[in-house]
């Protein structure tokens, strides 16, 4: 640029034209002495009383390479690449899982073109005008899963945290339920909250909730909440709704306690060819026997193979012996 004439002394800014594909810039040759800088695409001219011819070189671009490292994922790329090229690195997979240990990128390290630390994620770009090296860095995390059993509830779910993190981990039970223990991998520490756990490997903790029960007879406390019976030990022994019951044991019959239809009662149906349909409501969480007895001056009561879990449903079943004749009660117990 700026070929012209110019007077004795003149300083002329001279700059090369870009280089085609694949070349670079040499160096000016010609009447070099009067150029500032025969190396620099843009320099100065200082002009002599008299011409001077002045000509822009070029040059095969150099090949440098690059070398990237990384412990885990894809990386891209590797290999060699014109002087003055723009590269785009990236890591084509983080994070990376491997069951409950997770590998997340979190930069990288360069000599050469590649900038000397990166902090972002996975990628980065830089132009390449020497043999350069990047290595990514990675960090590692480690999977806690936290659960609980019986009603209450923990402070933190699952989650992914760095090796070495300490996290404090909170049980709190709901009304009417108590706090007993945690189980798993606690490190040792059971009976403590808030657990405090350091993460130096993947870890899974249960907290353990159990109901507050009555101390006469084992009746959970909020099973007679729900009925708004709550001078519970009180409550569990008397028969509020005057049905022959008390109220524990119409908990393990799984009937209203306040109210006196609610019942586990047996009917008996006699067929006029001598068979009898025995039935009764079965409910949720509860495990029904049948019993009978053929004289009520004994107390040798036998169990049938007959054994029900209640469904809230009405259960039914015949008896096909006409003889002999029996009476039938029906036991209950809880199951969980």
């Amino acid at each position: 640029s700026n070929s012209g004439s110019y007077t004795n002394g003149a300083q002329v800014a001279i700059t090369a034209d870009a280089p085609a594909s694949g070349k670079i810039f040499d160096q000016w040759t010609g009447d070099t002495q009067y150029v500032a800088s025969v190396s620099s695409t843009n320099t100065t001219v200082t002009m002599p009383a008299q011409p001077i011819i002045l000509t822009a070189t070029y040059k095969d671009a150099p090949y440098y390479a690059l070398t990237v490292t990384s412990a885990y994922g894809g990386s891209d790329p590797s290999g060699t690449n014109s002087y003055n090229t723009p590269v785009s690195i990236m890591v084509t997979n983080s994070p990376v899982l491997n069951d409950t240990t997770q590998y997340v990128c979190v930069g990288w390290t360069g000599t050469g073109s590649a900038p000397a630390n990166g902090t972002t994620t996975n990628t980065g770009l830089f132009t390449m005008t020497n043999d350069s090296t990047l290595v990514w860095l990675w960090t590692t995390n480690y999977l806690l899963q936290v659960d609980k059993t019986g009603s209450g509830s923990v402070s933190t779910s699952n989650v992914w945290l760095a090796d070495g993190t300490n996290i404090q981990i909170t049980a709190t039970a709901d009304a009417y339920y108590h706090f007993i223990s945690w189980s798993g991998d606690t490190g040792g520490d059971t009976n403590s909250s808030p657990l405090i756990l350091v993460m130096s490997g993947a870890r899974s903790v249960t907290a353990n909730f159990a109901p507050n029960i009555t101390t006469n007879t084992a009746t959970p406390e909020w099973w007679l909440a729900q009925y708004g019976l709550t001078n519970f030990n009180t409550d569990a022994l008397t028969d509020i709704d005057l049905d022959s019951m008390a109220t524990w044991q119409e908990y393990i019959a799984g009937t209203d306690p306040t109210n006196r239809s609610s019942v586990l009662a047996v009917a008996c149906t006699v067929f006029p060819n001598g068979h009898r349909t025995l039935s009764w409501f079965g409910v949720q969480g509860r495990a029904y026997t049948l019993q009978y007895v053929d004289s009520l001056n004994t107390n040798n009561w036998q169990s049938s193979s007959f054994e029900s879990s209640g469904l809230d449903a009405a259960i039914s079943l015949t008896d096909d012996q006409i003889e002999p004749k029996y009476f039938y009660r029906v036991k209950v117990r809880i199951v969980e």
